[in-house]
């Protein structure tokens, strides 16, 4: 996505400020006048999404494993890690920012009992972490909503 962002005519623009020689993708002055930074990152939210529930479920991040621990388990435990040792607290107020379909929040929210506001700038990954949140029984602890933290 960083390549569409600060593509140039001239190439596309690295997060290291170099420019590619060739251009990975066509020049800007051709794109339609429609294309969007949020269209292009709903666009790819919209199709990633069911991949990353399919390949990771509901917790988009990586952990380490202890011998014998299966992946949820390592999972569960790595956001129990983070959670106390961020000193989260029954009752506290959370914001997750970048919350996906929200994994971690739930699962945190339930370990911690904490109220959780999770962020999050694509209006189907909102709607599916609202959906498990009131399945799992937790929409009094978790609470999702549309925002974007590059603005």
């Amino acid at each position: 996505m960083l390549a569409i962002i600060t593509g140039t005519d001239k190439g596309v623009r690295n997060p290291d400020k170099t420019v590619c020689p060739k251009p990975c993708f066509p020049p800007l002055s051709t794109w339609p006048t429609t294309l969007t930074y949020q269209s292009c990152l709903s666009s790819y939210y919209n199709l990633a999404t069911d991949i990353y529930e399919y390949g990771w479920g509901q917790c988009f991040h990586f952990c380490r494993f202890s011998h014998g621990e299966t992946f949820y388990q390592a999972i569960s435990r790595h956001e129990h890690y983070l959670a106390a040792q961020i000193g989260i607290k029954p009752g506290m107020k959370v914001l997750d920012v970048g919350c996906g379909v929200g994994g971690p929040a739930r699962e945190i929210a339930k370990f911690t009992d904490a109220h959780i506001t999770g962020l999050n700038n694509n209006d189907y990954q909102i709607d599916r972490a609202t959906h498990y949140a009131v399945k799992e029984g937790l929409s009094d602890q978790l609470k999702f909503v549309k925002g974007d933290f590059m603005v």
